[in-house]
Order: C-alpha cells, then structure tokens, then sequence
C-alpha cells in the first residue's frame, strides 16, 4: 500500500462488509501487519491490528527487506546445522552412517531453503556448510579423501555426499522447465514475462544482457536464474553461443550496424530464433524462408544484413545448429518431477575429473589391462555386502585410505616410516602392507586357493582380483561372485586390522571372520525375501566354512 492511513480503514471497512455477507471474518490473533519503509512505521494504525516487524510463513522468516530475508533465513539454518553436527560429532557412527545423516538429515533442511528463496546466499555460505559437513564426516580428523572425491556417485567411485551448492543451482533452474512452456497454468509465469520484455522467456537467456543489465531490468529472482544458467554452463562446459534458439532480435551479441537486430516483419511472422531459419545444411536462403512464410512482400535486403552479420560474428552459416544441452535436459522432460535431481546429476557429471587411482595402480601394477574398467570395480564393491561399512572396507583399499607406517611418517606422528611386520626393513608403504609383505603374500594365497575349491573356479593370485575386485575375466555366475567378493571382504578386514597384536594372519581366523559376513548376508537376504537359491548358496557356503573351522 503506498498510502496506508488513507488505505486501511477503507480496507477494514470492505472486509467487515464481506465478512457480514459470507459470515468469514479476519482472525486478527492469526494476522498481522508489516510495513515495508521508515514511513509506514510511523504511521498510526487502528487499534486492535497488530503490528510486527517479522513474521514466519512457510517455515520462511519474513522481513521488508529482501536481503535480511536472504541473510537471516541461510545464516539461521546454517547455524541450527552447526549445532546439531556439533552434539551428533561424538557419536560412534561409521563414515558411512555420517554420510547417511548427511543426506537424510541435513541435507533436507538445507534444500528446503535453497527451493524457498532461489536467491544467492550470503558471501562463502557453501565453503562454511561444506567445512562443517566435513568436519563431521571425518570425525575433527584430517580428510582422506578430496571433498570432490567424496561428492561423486557411488558408481563413480565416491560417497555420493551432496554437493549442496549444485543443489541450490538446480532448484534456481527448474522454473525454465515452466518458462518454455508457454501452456503452464502458474501465476508467476505472466508476471516474469512482463519483467523481461522486449525478450521472451524462452529468449531472455540467450540475449547475451549482461548481469548487471540483468539486475537493473529483471529484478533479483528472474537475474539470479539467468546468472545461475551461465554459471552452470560455464561450469559443465555447454557455453553454446549459437543455437537453435539464439534470439534473432534484441540480442546483443548479434548486431547489424552496431545495433540490435530488429525487423517487425519476420517478428509478426513468428520468425524470432536462429532455429526458423535454418534447415539440415545451414542458414536458409531466401526463397526457402519466403517460401515458407509465405510473405507477399519481403525485405531482401534485410535477409542480406542478417546473413552478413552472421557470418561477422562467427555465427556457422553452413552447418546445422546444436541443441543446447541444458537446454535439451530440461525442455525435453515430459514430467516437472525429478527435474532436481537431473539438473544435479547433469552439474554433478560435469565437474568429475579423472581419479589418480588408474596412474598410481599402474604404478605398483605395470600389468593392468590398458583398458581397465573402474565402472566394474564400482559395481562390485556395492555387490560385495549389504553392509555399508564392509563395502567401505573394499572403498578403503582401492583409495588407499589405510595410515600406513610412511603415511604416518610423513605426518610425523612416528619416527620411523619402515614395516616393523616381517624383516625385510622395507618401506611401509600400501602395496608392502596390503600385499608384498611376505605374511600377508602368504595369506593371499591361502586364501585364493579356499575360496578356488568353494567355488570350484580358479582364483588368481593377482592385484586385479583380490585388491581391486575385478571378476571380469574369471567366469564365474552372480551368486558365486558374491561368495568370492564375501571372502575378499573378510580378508581385506583381517589385513587391515593386521597393525593391531598379535599381528597373525590365519585361515582360522579367516574363516570366522567369512561365516560372519555369510550369516549377515544371510539374514539379510531372508529379509529381505530373496530367492531360494541365493538363501541356499549362503547357506553351502557357511557350510563349507564350519567344516574347514573344525
């Protein structure tokens, strides 16, 4: 209201009149009044209206002012995810179940804000809530692993822990899913659409306007998605200036004589993008474009500038156009639900770059397959268990995660950084500890010979097989694998926890340590009503194994 002491009595007065007509009243003990300036708080108002200068709906805190909201509701729920991870941090979780809190519990919250004000947050907000994510995950301890390593997928050898900044990108997005659908029944759609005239929705992202254009004319909500698109593209590499739905007028990275492109003749005709006047082989000509208008009079001289102009800016006369990606993972959807979680996984993709492992394998294993598949090792180590944390065992090996005696070296928590398990006097680095050293080469092949006669295939003695869990080449069935990889885990257990006194390594104690993970893997396939022959094959396994304990 900009005249509240003229405007509120005759407001009151047109809400009592329908309040005796429809016998619906203002509960004022429910209502309240804002006033947005310096001016309306000095105002005096009716008695009996109470007057607030904040107030909650939706979970959101409201104030007058746009940048308090955006400050105090994102700083709120930073701290309330502070204090929680705080007093949860002393809880004996696994790395696995602190992840698992993560996206169940904290996550959520901080979604909810990121959906509910599609604004940018206050300065270093997703620095500050990744540290104290990972602050808990780790346990106060030093990280292990990158924190781009932790946010890839499961089967792209992370710990899927959420990237919440990706997060907040994609809830900026979606509304571009409503913006190119021009039959959307939502209110905001007309309203962003008068706030971007001249441009259309649809044509407002490829304008080339600058941010700071963007801010003056669009407001902050339809300016932060457009800043938001670049910086997704820039990010997942897709910058695509020319397209099948680059803007042909009002874009000021396509100019005829300095200025904009304008022609109200083509615009009448709804020829607005790049796409209406292309075909398979490039830009088309003239006729082609009279011939489908059908245009009694056309303006050949301008289709002469266009192409000129095109061909000044690097525009491809000659070629198809491309489709923009982001633009063909949204637009193409047929459903808005699940669009999140694409856009997500889409930036998500985007930002992997390649993992050291295959260098540093290679290194201590000269004969790896040139073409060796991580996507397999990912697979298998989810089929290794049910069990979280017996897949993080698998996990561990394969990031080389373990402190070993010269990881604990070089942090300078011990003096000396050789194997004080056997009596080579070599260097305690991974590959010693969790395979050449000659207690632990001896259980290997131990081990690979038990689980070659419970299996009936031979196993190699190999670091593909045994270390990295790759199966590929031993032809083996679903059910045989998972008893093979059930094994691995109870002797990659065994080793890792070799450190500790009395530093043995034995069949006996393998052989428990395996019934264990069978009879976990047992229960939870009974549970989880799995098939007869999975449930019998557990159960010849455990066996097999109560035999050979005896």
């Amino acid at each position: 209201m900009e005249k509240p002491l003229q405007s509120i009595p005759n407001l009151l007065s047109i809400c009592e009149e329908f309040s005796c007509l429809s016998g619906f009243k203002i509960n004022w003990t429910k209502s309240t009044l804002l006033p947005l300036n310096d001016s309306a708080e000095r105002l005096q108002f009716p008695a009996g209206i109470p007057v607030v200068q904040d107030f909650k709906y939706l979970g959101i805190q409201i104030f007058p002012s746009l940048n308090r909201i955006v400050t105090h509701n994102y700083t709120q729920t930073l701290n309330r995810v502070k204090a929680d991870l705080d007093r949860w941090i002393s809880l004996p979780n696994s790395l696995r179940a602190r992840v698992s809190i993560v996206k169940m519990n904290i996550l959520p919250r901080v979604n909810f804000i990121s959906s509910m004000i599609p604004l940018s947050p206050p300065v270093n907000y997703w620095d500050k809530i990744n540290s104290i994510v990972s602050r808990f995950i780790w346990n106060r301890k030093h990280p292990r692993l990158k924190r781009s390593t932790t946010q890839r997928g499961t089967d792209s050898g992370g710990l899927s822990v959420p990237n919440f900044k990706y997060y907040f990108w994609s809830f900026v997005l979606r509304p571009i899913l409503v913006w190119h659908d021009t039959e959307a029944l939502v209110s905001w759609r007309k309203l962003e659409g008068n706030c971007v005239r001249p441009w259309s929705l649809q044509e407002v992202l490829f304008a080339n306007i600058s941010n700071k254009q963007c801010r003056l004319r669009f407001g902050p909500i339809v300016s932060q998605l457009i800043q938001t698109w670049r910086a997704a593209e820039l990010q997942c590499k897709v910058s695509c200036k020319w397209h099948t739905l680059t803007p042909l007028f009002n874009n000021l990275g396509l100019l005829i004589g300095g200025r904009p492109i304008s022609c109200s003749a083509w615009n009448n005709s709804n020829i607005r993008t790049l796409n209406n006047i292309y075909c398979d082989t490039g830009l088309c000509t003239f006729y082609d474009i009279r011939d489908r208008v059908c245009w009694q009079i056309i303006p050949f001289f301008f289709y002469l500038q266009l192409r000129s102009s095109l061909q000044a800016h690097g525009a491809p006369v000659q070629q198809a156009l491309p489709i923009h990606p982001l633009h063909k993972l949204l637009v193409t959807r047929s459903k808005n639900r699940g669009t999140v979680s694409a856009l997500y996984h889409f930036l998500l993709e985007a930002s992997y770059t390649e993992l050291p492992l295959d260098r540093i394998w290679r290194r201590d294993c000269p004969n790896l397959d040139s073409d060796f598949a991580w996507s397999q090792v990912w697979t298998h180590i989810r089929e290794a268990s049910r069990n979280p944390d017996h897949q993080q065992i698998h996990f561990n090996y394969i990031h080389r995660t373990y402190l070993t005696p010269r990881k604990l070296h070089c942090m300078k928590l011990i003096a000396d950084p050789l194997c004080s398990l056997c009596s080579l006097r070599v260097s305690g680095t991974f590959l010693h500890m969790m395979w050449n050293c000659p207690p632990v080469s001896q259980f290997w092949s131990k081990v690979a010979a038990k689980l070659s006669d419970l299996v009936s295939v031979t196993i190699p003695v190999t670091i593909p097989v045994l270390l990295l869990i790759d199966l590929s080449e031993i032809n083996i069935n679903k059910l045989k694998k998972r008893t093979v990889l059930a094994g691995l885990t109870a002797a990659k257990k065994l080793v890792a926890v070799r450190w500790k006194p009395p530093h043995s390594l034995t069949i006996r104690q393998w052989a428990l340590t395996f019934l264990d993970v069978i009879y976990l893997e047992l229960s939870t396939a009974r549970i989880n009503g799995a098939s007869e022959a999975t449930i019998n094959n557990w159960r010849r396994a455990a066996d097999s194994l109560k035999e050979l304990i005896r």
